[in-house]
């Protein structure tokens, strides 16, 4: 009776192994037919995000932070896990004030534009602790995404992607200098095109098999005259701090090389003949 005992115990526990086996394995297919491929081909999308911009002013100014806002589209093409290039154009606005060294040192912007050390006799003007510059932006760039998790052979296939972008682009910049109490205009500027340069660090995730959501953030940094407007004369900075979140769609059928995609479905569940 003991021995019966074992031997139904024994073939419980093999059925039960058995079914384990076979639930895990159909698990395993399962999420190799679910999973998004390493797709290559075209796509597009939408991004958004705050710039802040670092000049002669800056929007980490002495009175508070000025965060902007920057909307735009993209569109590439995917060589293969590990590249894609893509286009972007985008728009928006960030705003700068003086920052605290400008202020300590008592400079003051006259209506003529130029700079002094204190407020200048007969000369109409506002000291740089009450001015800020509204700067509106556009850029057209194009950019390199290279995905560091391709790179290696156990992340290639993963959902997720984290990619160094380089960038270069035209930015146009017009500057608006205001007061910040009541937004009397004091100056402004025609728009100034730099060329400019950088590059993003961004992150991916793939909600499903054509649809992508990521966030970036990168640094710009431009050419020519300060994009506030304010001439030069303590601070030789003229960069873009930019941070946001993508939304992109891949176009076309999306193949996983080496898994099985949703028309193999019928080869991973045959029927029974």
């Amino acid at each position: 009776m003991d021995r019966l005992k074992k031997i139904i115990i024994m073939a419980l526990f093999l059925c039960f192994t058995t079914l384990q086996g076979v639930s895990a394995q159909e698990a395993t297919e399962r999420q190799e037919v679910e999973q998004p491929s390493s797709t290559t081909g075209w796509y597009g999308g939408i991004e958004g995000g705050v710039p802040f911009g670092i000049s002669m002013f800056s929007s980490f100014g002495a009175d508070k932070t000025r965060a902007g806002y920057v909307f735009g589209l993209f569109g590439g093409y995917r060589f293969n896990p590990i590249l894609s290039a893509e286009l972007t154009l985008k728009g928006g606005k960030t705003s700068l004030s003086a920052r605290d060294c400008c202020i300590a040192s008592d400079y003051w912007l006259g209506a003529n534009g130029v700079t002094f050390h204190s407020a200048a006799p007969g000369v109409n003007g506002y000291d740089y602790s009450v001015l800020k510059s509204d700067v509106s932006l556009q850029q057209y760039g194009v950019r390199l995404n290279v995905n560091m998790l391709g790179l290696f052979a156990a992340t290639r296939q993963s959902r997720w992607t984290i990619e160094v972008s380089p960038v270069l682009a035209a930015v146009g910049t017009k500057a608006k200098v205001k007061t910040i109490a009541d937004g009397d205009r004091l100056k402004k500027d025609n728009t100034r095109w730099h060329l400019g340069a950088g590059g993003n660090l961004q992150a991916e995730y793939v909600l499903a098999r054509n649809l992508r959501l990521g966030v970036y953030s990168g640094i710009t940094w431009l050419t020519g005259k300060g994009m506030d407007g304010i001439k030069e004369h303590m601070h030789d900075a003229n960069w873009i701090w930019e941070s946001g979140v993508r939304i992109g769609w891949t176009f076309g059928k999306c193949d996983r090389k080496g898994k099985k995609n949703v028309s193999d479905v019928s080869e991973v569940n045959p029927e029974p003949a």
